[in-house]
């Protein structure tokens, strides 16, 4: 087994809360008055992010680890919160104290709320916050690029813009793509449809794994643009309705099993296969069942006759796909048979996250270690990460 001294960790999904001057100091000058701002609203008693005329989340809200109140109650200001929400030489620090070597950094609320940005925006003016956010996260990785990993926010309604800004954020550092399988719940194309070729082609030649996060672009636009005028102190406490919540919260990882469907039935991987895909905040114990789900209707269905040339889901999963855990104990008999295909997060600082709840990744790290052989547990931990992402200076 691996003592705590031998643990490296990768963490490979976190979030950096974006500043509030973040667009208003970066958009052309032109733009500015139009650009995504934070203004208070007086009917929900604190600062939130605006976005042309759809009021957004508070600058807070996603910045719960370390709030002594559980959720929905959050820190008003980013000051109040843990600075390692949105200061890359606190996050390091923090690093340093929970033993993590390397972090994986997403976006907030230019992802969460993406269509809120291009509809309330228009295209153009959403291409240019989308490139100011990836400018500002790599400024951000720059206080230590070999332990800060970026990843690209996409213009994905834009297909020629997003080659082009993978292509500028490959140069500029990058490790990965954020995008969504199911971009048909906001209006668009599902992953699998040709329009999408460009993407991902770009994505195989650049090395670029696609990573499927959970919460991007997952939840249908009806019930988003609902929600954008719903986010207000009263919404907030109705989510203390916490039985609500956790059933929600556990339907919607049926999302994860469609995305996996979508992209594996549809033939990504058959197509591009040096592509991978990673999905992030999903855990792994009910990956066992759906993938032998997907093997026996291939077959039963008559899917393997009318596609005689391909592989099993199954295969082109353990091929081209990772999962992440984070929390999940009742699974780790399950490690070992997908050591391949595993790797950790912490989802820091959201209310889901290890640290909301109490936990560090050390702990977390030393426990999964405790229970596996010290290959398995170097691979879940960090190396496969450190294979995926290109970490050459991680140990």
């Amino acid at each position: 087994m691996v003592s705590t001294n031998e643990l490296i960790v990768v963490d490979v999904d976190s979030h950096v809360a974006e500043p509030e001057d973040l667009w208003t100091s970066r958009l052309p000058v032109s733009a500015r008055e139009r650009a995504p701002h934070v203004e208070w609203d007086p009917d929900a008693g604190e600062r939130r992010w605006k976005v042309g005329d759809i009021l957004l989340s508070s600058v807070g809200e996603y910045c719960t680890a370390g709030w002594p109140e559980p959720f929905p109650s959050h820190p008003p200001t980013l000051e109040e919160a843990d600075p390692a929400c949105w200061d890359p030489k606190a996050r390091l620090r923090r690093l340093d104290e929970e033993g993590i070597a390397a972090q994986v950094l997403y976006p907030n609320i230019i992802a969460f709320d993406t269509h809120a940005f291009y509809e309330g925006l228009g295209s153009e003016l959403a291409l240019e916050c989308v490139r100011a956010y990836n400018d500002y996260i790599t400024e951000f990785a720059s206080a230590d690029p070999d332990r800060l990993i970026p990843i690209t926010m996409l213009p994905f309604w834009d297909v020629d813009a997003s080659v082009k800004e993978m292509q500028r954020a490959s140069a500029m550092g990058h490790r990965g793509v954020l995008m969504a399988a199911l971009l048909g719940e906001i209006g668009l194309k599902n992953l699998h449809d040709e329009v999408w070729e460009p993407i991902l082609g770009a994505a195989q030649e650049l090395e670029l794994p696609i990573n499927l996060h959970v919460g991007i672009s997952s939840r249908k636009k009806e019930a988003s643009e609902k929600g954008w005028g719903k986010l207000t102190k009263t919404a907030l406490e109705e989510r203390t309705n916490r039985r609500a919540f956790i059933t929600n919260s556990a339907a919607s990882r049926s999302n994860l099993v469609r995305a996996i469907a979508e992209v594996v039935l549809y033939n990504i991987p058959h197509r591009f296969p040096k592509l991978k895909f990673v999905s992030v905040e999903s855990g792994f114990g009910f990956l066992p069942y759906t993938l032998e789900h997907l093997d026996w209707y291939w077959g039963s269905s008559g899917a393997n006759l009318e596609f005689p040339d391909r592989e099993l889901p199954s295969e082109y999963w353990r091929r081209q796909f990772f999962a992440t855990f984070w929390f999940e104990s009742a699974s780790s008999a399950l490690i070992e048979d997908f050591q391949d295909n595993l790797m950790f997060e912490t989802d820091f600082p959201h209310e889901t996250s290890l640290q909301a709840n109490g936990k560090n990744a050390i702990q977390v790290a030393q426990a999964c270690s405790d229970e596996l052989e010290q290959s398995v547990a170097r691979k879940v931990l960090s190396g496969n990460a450190k294979r995926l992402y290109k970490l050459d200076n991680v140990p």
